[in-house]
């Protein structure tokens, strides 16, 4: 039932990826022109960033929290700090394998 037609897997693999890399060759050659021809537009009719209606690149967090730190909750005699989020910092870490316990720093 052996076919000699048929293709291997890994031929058709090989096959893909030259595809593949001769369509990255055309788009990059037709990317060029049209990057071109939409320049000239742009300057031909003085158009600017907003008469495009584009959306930012940069996605922009709106909320009330942006930029307001934790509330502490933690503190040890040194007056060092922890809000209780992330990773433990090392002087509570130190402090925990010298025996204390988190609660002992509770503010």
């Amino acid at each position: 039932m052996e076919n000699e037609n048929l293709q291997t897997l890994n031929e058709i693999e090989l096959q893909i990826e030259a595809l593949k890399e001769r369509a990255n060759q055309i788009r990059a050659t037709e990317l060029a022109s049209v990057i071109s021809d939409v320049n000239q537009k742009i300057a031909a009719y003085a158009l600017r960033p907003g008469d495009l209606k584009f959306k930012s690149d940069a996605i922009r967090i709106e909320s009330n929290k942006v930029g307001k730190k934790a509330e502490v909750k933690y503190r040890d005699s040194e007056g060092q700090t922890w809000s209780g989020r992330g990773l433990k910092p090392r002087w509570l870490t130190a402090a925990i394998e010298g025996g204390k316990v988190v609660e002992d720093f509770l503010v």
